[in-house]
């Protein structure tokens, strides 16, 4: 259910930040279609629940180009594509797929990228427990990989809201099976 909780939460923000609507709308695209490259990731590398090797998720992290190839010739008329290739990116340069940095990453891919860590980091894992979404904004703010005005638009909504979105997302992804393909995987 990860695309899910990413759309429930790209809603929040969308209600507390000043987006234009082509810009909201991209956002919700580039959201449901958020994990549509791990289909071509090898399905045992997704659900291991050990610790990856570097060749292992070397290859998890080909999934944004793996997005992009399938992404770019649809016709969106939104740059939803970019934004979906991109949100791996971070503004320190360390991200993938091309180490990006800073306004070299469009704002669509930065929000991608905070909602894509907020939405891995509370949701539970093999090897882990999901963090309370209060945890999870801290930890976000302390990163400066991340857009630090998209981290604190996404900490003035309301912790109840938050799990209510994800609470939403997760129950609809029990009653989605097809959709649990591409979201079987870490996305940290």
């Amino acid at each position: 259910g990860h695309s899910q909780k990413m759309e429930q939460v790209v809603e929040l923000l969308c209600t507390t930040m000043e987006l234009s609507n082509e810009n909201k709308e991209t956002l919700r695209l580039a959201a449901r279609l958020s994990q549509v490259g791990k289909i071509f990731v090898p399905h045992q590398l997704l659900t291991k629940t050990g610790k990856l090797t570097p060749e292992e998720q070397s290859e998890v992290m080909r999934a944004p180009e793996y997005a992009h190839r399938v992404l770019q010739d649809l016709q969106f008329g939104l740059p939803v594509p970019d934004a979906v290739y991109q949100m791996g990116e971070r503004l320190d340069g360390t991200g993938q797929p091309r180490k990006l940095r800073g306004d070299e990453i469009t704002p669509n891919a930065r929000i991608l990228a905070v909602v894509n860590a907020f939405c891995a980091m509370v949701s539970p894992r093999s090897y882990r427990a999901g963090m309370q979404p209060e945890e999870a904004v801290g930890l976000l703010m302390k990163d400066q990989g991340f857009d630090n005005e998209i981290v604190i638009a996404l900490s003035q909504i309301p912790a109840v809201a938050l799990q209510k979105a994800i609470a939403t997302a997760d129950e609809a992804s029990k009653k989605s099976p097809s959709s649990q393909a591409a979201d079987s995987a870490p996305a940290e």
